[in-house]
């Protein structure tokens, strides 16, 4: 779940003999150290540490796996570090083309949201965090992944706190220590978890029909809405509107919000369902069927 991790540690360090004292730089199995005044930042792959690649799942005991390695490498306590950067991830093996999936999502506003690879990215972001879906296989292209993965697809999604954003993202300082508590890194997984469950998937028109008028419209108008694009057209109608008050608009968009949601008049799609049950395997791996397992 842990993939890259960037960490500010103050206090007294002294590099190893062999390190480049000159350059003030160090690196370790893609980890890269640079000094600074007051000790040293460090930044990379936490799980390309541990397994050599970050497709392969990344569990609480490979963390505390991964930062006991590095603080052999170092020969410093990393606890008080304050991590400055930090992704939370995790690859499905899906059966269809990564696309047919993230087509059908929608907006988050207030997010901005990016489409980009032809329809095999979908980014998420605002000034501190992001959070996106995109083809695996196609961003390893030339690098090669594990043999169990050959011939799969395979699609990542991954929750993103940016470069010196991690206070407003997190709402607080993160420390390393919280990644080695259990109840911590539950929490953070518990965030990647609430960011994919953010995006609305729209669906499919249950197989029922309505027995009343007053059911008849948004029973049509949720059938409309599961079509893939079409709540962003809306929600930008809703915005872009000069006869609606800010109160009204925010009316529009939370019954947009029901309408458009699976429940009563639509169920998920095939692959949506696939996704959201292979996103609750990865949950309930990590954390325990009873969460908070980690």
């Amino acid at each position: 779940m842990v993939d890259l991790i960037a960490l500010r540690y103050v206090g007294v360090f002294v590099l190893a003999a062999a390190a480049d004292a000159t350059r003030g730089e160090l690196s370790y199995k893609g980890m890269v150290l640079r000094l600074s005044s007051t000790g040293f930042l460090l930044r990379g792959s936490l799980a390309k540490l541990v397994h050599g690649d970050n497709i392969q799942p990344m569990t609480y005991q490979d963390v505390l796996r991964g930062l006991a390695e590095l603080e052999t490498w170092l020969g410093v306590r990393l606890d008080e570090a304050t991590i400055t950067e930090l992704e939370l991830g995790a690859v499905m093996m899906i059966a269809e083309p990564c696309s047919n999936y993230l087509v059908q999502w929608g907006p988050v506003p207030p997010l901005r949201r990016w489409d980009t690879n032809f329809g095999q990215t979908v980014l998420y972001a605002n000034s501190h965090t992001s959070f996106q879906g995109y083809d695996k296989t196609l961003q390893c292209r030339g690098k090669g992944v594990p043999m169990e993965y050959h011939g799969a697809h395979l699609l990542r999604l991954e929750l993103k706190y940016k470069r010196n954003r991690v206070k407003a993202a997190y709402g607080g300082s993160l420390l390393v220590k919280t990644l080695r508590s259990p109840e911590g890194f539950a929490d953070l997984v518990e965030r990647w978890h609430r960011a994919y469950q953010r995006i609305p998937k729209g669906g499919v028109p249950r197989r029922r029909f309505v027995n009343s008028t007053r059911e008849f419209l948004p029973w049509l108008a949720a059938a409309g809405l599961g079509v893939a694009g079409n709540q962003g057209d809306v929600l930008l109608a809703i915005r872009q509107s000069c006869d609606l008050s800010a109160k009204q608009k925010e009316t529009f968009r939370r019954r947009l919000r029901e309408l458009a949601a699976p429940g009563e008049y639509l169920e998920p799609t095939v692959t949506t369902a696939e996704l959201d049950a292979k996103v609750e395997a990865v949950v309930a791996g990590l954390l325990g069927t009873n969460r908070g397992q980690a």
